[in-house]
């Protein structure tokens, strides 16, 4: 029987702040909330990594040198361009997302 997956120390949620400004008040309302952060510069762009109660990493990101849409990634390195979720329409976005 396979195991259960595992994403403990993995960071499958990545979101993009506005700018630097932005990364560092999410960073103070977690610091504030007794959550801890480390951060670092990646070849991507700045970032901040909270881990949430079970050990998974959520990445906030800013000055983000890579892709400007949506980027998947399946295992195995493999990437993807096309949301797999029906979102809702995000304000000024007469469509939505695909």
């Amino acid at each position: 029987m396979p195991g259960e997956p595992d994403l403990r120390g993995e960071h499958p949620i990545i979101v993009e702040a506005a700018d630097a400004a932005a990364a560092a008040r999410v960073r103070a309302r977690a610091e504030a909330s007794g959550i801890p952060s480390t951060g670092g510069t990646h070849a991507d762009g700045t970032w901040l990594e909270f881990l949430d109660p079970d050990g998974i990493a959520v990445r906030v990101i800013h000055d983000a040198a890579g892709p400007r849409t949506f980027l998947g990634v399946l295992p195995g390195g493999r990437f993807y361009d096309t949301p797999r979720l029906a979102l809702p329409a995000a304000p000024g976005d007469a469509e939505g997302a695909p």
